[in-house]
């Protein structure tokens, strides 16, 4: 198993485990009563959509160009 998809399996392992950890919005994450779930929940929202878009430039980058893109022969 790639060390990429151990760490995504023990995120959503942890994200499953600790529904409570899951806020949602600014004004929950703000609470100090939530410990260092708290605070790992909140750096996942922020990394998220970097990751997203991180994987979707690699599937572009990787695709077959299309017939108009090739050379001719």
């Amino acid at each position: 198993m790639s060390a990429r998809r151990l760490a995504s399996t023990l995120v959503a392992l942890g994200a499953t485990l600790a529904p409570a950890a899951a806020l949602a919005c600014p004004y929950c994450a703000g609470r100090e009563d939530g410990g260092i779930a708290q605070g790992l929940a909140l750096v996942i929202f922020v990394m998220f959509p970097f990751a997203v878009v991180a994987a979707v430039v690699k599937f572009i980058k990787r695709a077959d160009p299309g017939p108009s893109e090739r050379s001719p022969s």
